[in-house]
This record gives C-alpha cells, structure tokens and sequence, in this order.
C-alpha cells in the first residue's frame, strides 16, 4: 500500500519504509515485506542555561499582574492635605495632593523606612509620608 493511499489503513511504520520496486508486487506469493531502515537520532546536548532573574512584568492593557497582598491605608488627621511625590524625598516633585481620610493602596515592595509608595483609585501613584497614613 503506497502512502496515504488509503487513509482508514495508514500506517506510521510503512509511511516511514523506503519504496522499492519489489516492496509492490501484488502478488502475495511473491511480495516481500518492505525492509525498514534503521535511523539513529542525534541528540545535541546544549549547555545548560540559566533561568533570567524574575523581571518585573510588563503591564498588558495598563494592568499589572499582583505579586503582593493589598494592603490599604487613609490619611490620618495629622495632615488635612497630604502631597503625593514622585521619588521618596522631601523635595521631589509633588504629583498629587489628597485630602484627609482619602483612603490609599500601600505597595510594601517599594515603600521605604520613612514613605510609603501608595496608588490611588484613579491610577496616579507616588510616595506619601508614613506617618500621615494608617494602615487599615
């Protein structure tokens, strides 16, 4: 049977078998199995690599993937408006300001012994004293 004559009988094994004259006689008295050659696969071993270190996931569709707990804050009555900076110092630029009992998201990965790197519900995102916010 010549590859993929017919289909409900195919077979991996003659597919693979080398054609030759002999292989088809119709015949049965006379037809021989067809030989099959003998393939050996090499297998190049590469050399192992290391995994990259863990990258920080790109946002797809402006979300990012979570990687922490949420954590949520308010600003305390210390302060009745809070500014939201774009570095955690004093002097960095001012990105927002928020009102007193505006309640925040605290991102701890990034927050620092004295600011706390928060978001807010409208996308804007900075660094806030921590003692102007308690967390809740």
């Amino acid at each position: 049977m010549g590859k993929n004559r017919d289909k409900r009988f195919q077979s991996n094994l003659l597919d693979e078998a080398p054609v030759t004259a002999e292989s088809h006689i119709d015949s049965e008295a006379t037809a021989k199995e067809p030989e099959i050659a003998e393939t050996k696969k090499v297998v190049k071993e590469e050399p192992a690599v290391e995994a990259p270190a863990a990258q920080e996931k790109k946002p797809e569709y402006g979300f990012y993937e979570e990687t922490e707990p949420r954590v949520y804050g308010k600003v305390n009555s210390k302060c009745k408006k809070l500014n939201v900076r774009s570095a955690p110092f004093g002097d960095a630029a001012i990105v927002t300001i928020i009102n007193s009992g505006k309640e925040v998201r605290i991102l701890k990965n990034e927050s620092t012994d004295s600011f706390y790197k928060i978001s807010l519900d409208t996308g804007v995102s900075g660094f806030a004293m921590k003692e102007y916010i308690d967390e809740v």
